[in-house]
């Protein structure tokens, strides 16, 4: 019986993979516009991700389309790119699961430029309080100097007091808005033309800005410099983590819209899941400029380890009460928009003010191949690979549809 069924399984595998042959032999001989190639009976009425996931068998668990272990999937996103909406509705549909869009916060917005000049304010703040502090560079004083009694108050159980709204989340309150306090002044525009030294970034080690002149700040990398699509994007996440924190959801999964994934994305998922401790706040699903190795793994789930110095925010899952954690942190008005959201990160991780774990390798990971709103050009010159990129299996899909997506039954 052992063997009879081992024979079966053999069968039906190889009348899989003959058929796959078949399938791509054909697509490659007929060419790109796939001319001389139809779909077999048995594929002609297929969803699109019954025929992407037959480019190649993978084992899956009973399929969810939230991914099984996320109550909602939510991609970040400028609505004005279009170009990316519709690659990220391609993978979704291949994947056969359904994200929500977060309008990111566009770069050129007032908002933008008053949360800008409220960092700037800060500088100085900041500066003075450096200089009460004892300045050993890594002295516990100066890095405890950052948070304000709402974070460390709720540090050990986040849920227990709702998170209200206090200091940066007051800064993109208008002057006329009847929950702006008064202690919370305003702040003038900026003076046109602006020639006042950039806002320099925080260092990966700092707690606080260390005060720099204005020959030190000119003399400064581009990627030491805060910019504009920087602040953009802590704004933009920020945004969404308090919408989850003050939603019933249990976890999301948070994406950017220039992503390709593993196509058993959702397996791998499954398989991990259940190893994880209960008071995880933050899974990273994908990574770069990292050593997420550097940990050990977890005790039956290889795939994961405690995160280490996680750089991107690509593709990243929260728990309801990793987004209360991170919100408050994130807000801090000493912290609040000093580097890029993920330097933010890394350095909440390393201190052990979020609990954060990785997966090693990434099985979500940075297309790089349209234009960043954030970087010149594609952004980074870092680049990862996939050992089953959905996006190579849509490639192939519609190599032998013709180049189009043939439409749903």
């Amino acid at each position: 019986m052992i063997l009879l069924k081992s024979r079966l399984r053999l069968a039906v595998g190889l009348a899989i993979g003959i058929v796959c042959s078949l399938l791509l032999h054909s697509a490659t001989r007929s060419g790109p516009s796939g001319s001389g190639f139809r779909w077999p009976p048995i594929f002609r009425h297929a969803t699109f991700h019954e025929r992407v996931a037959s480019v190649r068998t993978s084992d899956r668990f009973a399929h969810s389309r939230t991914l099984g272990v996320f109550s909602r999937i939510y991609v970040v996103s400028l609505s004005s790119r279009t170009d990316r909406r519709e690659r990220m509705e391609e993978l979704s549909e291949a994947l056969d699961i359904d994200v929500e869009y977060w309008n990111a916060t566009e770069k050129n917005a007032d908002i933008i430029t008053g949360l800008m000049e409220r960092r700037r304010e800060r500088i100085q703040r900041n500066t003075s309080v450096l200089q009460t502090h004892d300045q050993t560079r890594n002295s516990s004083r100066k890095a405890n100097a950052i948070w304000p009694f709402d974070v460390l108050a709720n540090q050990d159980n986040p849920l227990a007091a709702p998170l209200g709204t206090k200091f940066a989340d007051l800064w993109e309150l208008s002057s006329s808005d009847p929950h702006m306090p008064a202690l919370t002044e305003p702040i003038p525009a900026p003076p046109d033309p602006d020639d006042r030294p950039a806002i320099p970034i925080v260092g990966p080690e700092d707690a606080l800005y260390a005060p720099q002149t204005p020959q030190e700040i000119a003399k400064l990398p581009p990627w030491r410099i805060l910019s504009r699509g920087m602040v953009a994007c802590w704004h933009s996440h920020l945004s969404l983590l308090r919408n989850f924190a003050e939603s019933q959801d249990d976890a999301i999964l948070v994406l950017e819209d220039d992503v390709d994934v593993e196509f058993d994305l959702e397996t791998r998922l499954h398989r991990v899941w259940p190893f994880l401790p209960k008071d995880w706040d933050v899974v990273y699903l994908g990574h770069c400029w990292s050593a997420e190795q550097t940990h050990p793994s977890l005790p039956f789930a290889p795939a994961i380890h405690p995160s280490y110095t996680p750089k991107c925010t690509h593709a990243y899952a929260v728990s309801r009460r990793g987004a209360y954690r991170l919100v408050r942190h994130l807000r801090a008005p000493a912290f609040a928009y000093s580097r890029p959201l993920d330097q933010a990160y890394a350095y909440l991780i390393q201190r052990k003010r979020i609990k954060a774990f990785s997966f090693h390798p990434s099985i979500v990971i940075q297309t790089k191949d349209m234009a960043s709103d954030i970087f010149p050009g594609n952004g980074s010159s870092w680049r990862e690979s996939l050992a089953d990129s959905t996006m190579e299996r849509i490639y192939l899909v519609k190599a032998i549809d013709g180049g189009r997506v043939m439409p749903t039954a």
